[in-house]
Order: structure tokens, then sequence, then C-alpha cells
């Protein structure tokens, strides 16, 4: 469902008199993050996703995990979803980031550092949005 979604806000804005083609960015957060990097990935029209809280989870949050074949493939799952993000950031450093806001819980970068992360956002999407 999301992604019908998010095509029917790419295309609404890419209608729009003041948006130029290769100037639309997707901002989502925890699920919505999700889906907007999935959403990137098949529409073209979309040339920036700033994703905050996608997995929900930091190490300090795996202790629930189940100690059993359950647990281990669970971690493994999250040992290859982290290594594919370091190998993206590493294929293409310019146009990745990923910054952490100290002190933050699952989608609080905004309130817990909201002058930072306007800074660090809006940098974000000047630099990869230039045509």
């Amino acid at each position: 469902m999301g992604d019908r979604d998010i095509a029917a806000a790419v295309s609404f804005l890419a209608r729009q008199p003041g948006v130029r083609g290769g100037e639309i960015a997707v901002l989502g957060e925890s699920m919505g993050g999700e889906q907007a990097l999935a959403a990137a990935g098949s529409d073209p029209r979309i040339r920036a996703v700033v994703a905050e809280g996608v997995t929900g989870q930091q190490l300090a949050d795996h202790g629930w995990l189940p100690h059993g074949a359950a647990g281990a493939f669970q971690r493994g799952m999250e040992w290859v979803m982290y290594s594919a993000a370091r190998w993206f950031r590493a294929a293409s450093p310019a146009a990745v980031q990923v910054w952490v806001v100290s002190g933050a819980g699952h989608t609080r970068g905004l309130a817990t550092a909201p002058r930072a992360w306007e800074d660090h956002v809006i940098g974000f999407l000047d630099a990869v949005l230039q045509p």
C-alpha cells in the first residue's frame, strides 16, 4: 500500500510548477523510511531519501532475541542488512550518509536535536539535489 501512496505523492509533486525533474526527495520515519527507500529503488523520479529509524533497533535492543535457532536466524539477517548498508555507503559515499543522533530514541532525532537535524538534513538534500 505504501508504494502506491508514495508514487501518487511523487506524481503530484512532479506536476507542480515549481518542481524541476530530479529534485524530488522523500522523507520517512520507521516503516515509512523503509517504504521510502523501496520507492527510490523503483521510481527514478525520486532523487533523494531521508529515512530515519528504518530498522527501529540498535544493538542494545537485541536483548529480546531468543538464543535458539530463531534468534540466530534474526541476528544473521540483521548482519546481512547492516553489511549491505555499509556496502552501499562505500559504493557511493557522496550520496549515502549515515548519521546517528546521540541520545535519540527511535525516530526521535528531530525532537532530540532539532537544529542539528535540520542543518544535517537540509545540507544533505542541498548537496544531492543539485542539478
